[in-house]
């Protein structure tokens, strides 16, 4: 009897074992995760400085050589101050409705406020896809030799990853990389660790999740359910962009530039019935980064009250991107910011504004 029950036992431990592996299996390949992944692009511009980055726009693709929507820098000169902008598509796609970037207007004007013969260099280094891990490689490889006096990272709320958003292949330059959806444990402790790594029991938290916003027991909202989103309104989410912060301030130091912070909020957190029935949740993402940024003392503004006042969703061209008003509105803001808050002043240039 107990020798059948033993046999039994294995019998169904290994069943469940197999259906597990099967499971997990049908997910990577559904995903095109590993060992299902596509051959990587293999881009002919890089040099080993890129090979943390992944990857950076050819030549041809951007207005210089770094493949960056920028003019070619030249030597930087005494009365030049630089702001070096770091981010992603909000900067590379950050058409104003002249056409301009809006990088370009707040260079403009900031240099009608700079006394002479001063004068601001405004760079847009900002790359599609890239997270802010990525962002701070590139600051390393390349930011520095800008010899920025400011560096200010346009956070966006999909920057809450560890290092990559994106994996480019041969078929397409940005697919979504699918490690990105395995975050939904703390895979710093346990028992978060046991399942860190595992799609399928990725897919189980987030049916679970589904099925108790079902019934009320969380809090539901379309931004929960996006594979690029979600990880904002978790806690454990928070710590790599903290020490990635610190990391581009630890860079930074020695340069004596400061690193300042301008958050982008998506359309969903606009939206007027989510905010209604929980504005608190809805905008805790900016709660969080604002904290984050005071305790490590980074310059830090906002623009999620100033787009929710100039139109709202109204001003998105999609989830995330913005329209050209929404563009407009973001050159006024961080001008304002740079000019009045504490951005500047941090970088101790005061004199004349």
């Amino acid at each position: 009897m107990k020798t059948s029950l033993l046999l039994n036992l294995s019998l169904a431990c290994c069943s469940l074992l197999c259906a597990l592996l099967l499971g997990e299996g049908f997910l990577r390949l559904r995903f095109l995760a590993w060992p299902f992944e596509p051959a990587p692009r293999r881009q002919s511009h890089l040099t080993g400085r890129d090979a943390a980055l992944g990857w950076r726009l050819p030549r041809e693709q951007g207005t210089n050589s770094l493949g960056l929507r920028n003019r070619e820098l030249a030597a930087k000169k005494p009365e030049v101050f630089r702001v070096l902008f770091l981010g992603d598509s909000l900067l590379w796609i950050g058409d104003t409705s002249d056409g301009r970037l809006h990088t370009q207007v707040i260079e403009e004007n900031l240099n009608r406020a700079m006394p002479t013969p001063h004068r601001v260099e405004v760079i847009n280094a900002g790359v599609p896809g890239y997270t802010t891990y990525q962002e701070a490689e590139f600051l390393k490889a390349y930011g520095l030799a800008m010899e920025p006096d400011l560096v200010v990272v346009c956070f966006v709320l999909n920057d809450v990853y560890p290092r990559y958003l994106h994996r480019p292949s041969r078929e397409e330059m940005f697919p979504f990389d699918p490690a990105a959806r395995l975050h939904r444990f703390d895979g710093t402790r346990f028992p978060g660790r046991l399942f860190a790594r595992s799609y399928l029991a990725h897919e189980a938290a987030y049916s679970f999740e589904i099925v108790r916003q079902f019934f009320g027991f969380a809090p539901s909202f379309s931004f929960q359910h996006r594979d690029d989103f979600y990880l904002a309104w978790k806690s454990h989410g928070w710590a790599e962009s903290a020490k990635l912060l610190e990391a581009m301030q630890h860079v930074l130091h020695p340069t004596g530039a400061p690193l300042a912070l301008v958050v982008f909020p998506i359309r969903d957190q606009l939206e007027a019935r989510n905010l209604d029935r929980d504005r608190d949740y809805v905008l805790s993402p900016q709660r969080r980064l604002r904290t984050l940024c005071e305790q490590r003392k980074i310059p830090y503004h906002d623009l999620t009250e100033a787009l929710l006042a100039g139109g709202g969703p109204r001003l998105f061209a999609d989830h995330v991107h913005l329209t050209a008003r929404g563009n407009d509105l973001v050159a006024v803001e961080v001008t304002r910011f740079l000019l009045e808050d504490t951005a500047f002043r941090f970088a101790g240039w005061t004199s004349g504004l």
